[in-house]
This record gives C-alpha cells, sequence and structure tokens, in this order.
C-alpha cells in the first residue's frame, strides 16, 4: 500500500510581506527561514527585539512562524500579512495572537516611583529594593503640556544583588610639576552596596598597544 501523503492543492509559492504599526517590512519568499523574518522585522523602526521560530511545511509547502515580542512589552498592534504575491491553490496568510503580551501591574504593595528634574545628568538609584527579586521598570517624560507614553529598556528588569562598584565614572590625568602627575577621580555612578574604601591606580612606561583586525575577501 501507498501510505505516502499527498497535498490536496498546487503547493505554495512567490513572496509576501508583514506590516507592523503601518510599518512594512521588505518582500519575503513563502518559505522564508527564521534568521530572514527575524532580520525583517528587527530592521522596522518601530519594532524592538523580537525572536522567530518557524515551523514545516505541510504537504502543500506551507510554513507557520511564531514572532514573540522581547523588548516589546504589552499588547501590541497585530502584524498584517501582505499576501498579494503568493502563488498556490487558495494561498493566503493569516495572524492570531497566540499569547496576549500582558505588562507588569505598576501599582501595589511593591510599586514605586521616583521623579528626576535635573535634566543635566540622565540617571537615578533606586533605592531600598529586595535582594534577589526581578524589577521592571518603564520611564517617561513630562513637561508643561503633559506626559509621553511610557517605554521600558531592553532588558525590562533587573535583579539587584551586591556587587562590586562600577568603575570610576570619570577620571583625567595631568602634570603635577617635572616628577609627579596629578589623577583626579570621580566616584563610580554605584558601590555596589558598600562603602567604597579605596582606589587603585596603576602606572607604567610602556604605551597601551592597540588591536588591529584584518577582514579580507578572497576569490580562487
Amino acid at each position: 500500500t501507498d501510505d505516502t501523503v499527498r497535498g490536496t492543492s498546487e503547493p505554495v509559492s512567490g513572496d509576501f510581506r508583514l506590516e507592523f504599526d503601518g510599518k512594512l517590512t521588505g518582500y519575503m519568499p513563502f518559505d522564508a527561514s527564521s534568521e530572514l523574518m527575524k532580520s525583517s522585522l528587527d530592521a522596522l523602526s518601530n519594532i524592538g527585539d523580537v525572536s522567530v521560530t518557524r515551523f514545516g511545511p505541510d504537504v502543500n509547502r506551507c510554513y507557520t512562524w511564531d514572532v514573540t515580542f522581547i523588548s516589546d512589552l504589552g499588547p501590541l498592534p497585530i502584524l498584517v500579512a501582505d499576501d498579494l504575491d503568493l502563488e498556490g491553490t487558495v494561498a493566503s496568510m493569516s495572524v492570531s495572537k497566540a499569547t496576549v503580551g500582558d505588562l507588569p501591574p505598576f501599582d501595589g504593595p511593591d510599586y514605586g516611583s521616583r521623579v528626576v528634574t535635573d535634566t543635566s545628568g540622565l540617571s537615578v538609584l533606586i533605592p531600598e529594593l529586595k535582594q534577589g527579586i526581578p524589577y521592571y521598570v518603564r520611564i517617561s517624560a513630562s513637561n508643561s503640556l503633559g506626559t509621553s507614553p511610557s517605554i521600558m529598556p531592553y532588558p525590562p528588569f533587573q535583579i539587584p544583588y551586591p556587587q562590586s562598584p562600577s568603575p570610576p565614572s570619570e577620571v583625567s590625568l595631568e602634570p603635577n610639576d617635572g616628577s609627579t602627575l596629578a589623577v583626579i577621580i570621580d566616584a563610580p555612578f554605584h558601590d555596589g552596596g558598600k562603602d567604597i574604601t579605596s582606589y587603585r591606580v596603576d602606572y607604567n612606561t610602556q604605551p597601551f598597544v592597540q588591536e588591529r583586525q584584518r577582514v579580507s575577501l578572497t576569490c580562487s
């Protein structure tokens, strides 16, 4: 007996493209790899990082792609498929939300906020957090006319834990006299949770060696 499963239609061929919130990707072949679809979506100016997993093909050479939005969080506009250049028996594409994105609730007992009014130094430390627990952050900007929509960093969370301090935020070097140099050190942005007790200054007369890497194209 012949147990081979055969397609019931003319196999699909041609190209398609995707639209996200008004921005279009370039055309991709009907069997676009997960890497190609990811790079096409990543190239859009209004989308963050995504991961793509491809499934298939079935007997009619049809595929399914799962697109997971990594850096864009919350409910998002649905992708729209332009399938006009696809060929095959009633070849078409559809998009559905396998999982609806959801934002962490910015309320409740663990909710907090800080207002940065010094716009000359756009950084802030969030104090008194619980060690080992992930904290999600969102940021908005305000002026006399209102407040912007919030955005989230990527990755959108970090876990506070004791650590070594960050490097000094700035250092400069200048001659002091004929036999001494002055090293001026600005404190690190964070101290890792403990007071900084010392700084180490290394010096030598041997210069640094700058690395050079060569990229070559050869033909034979």
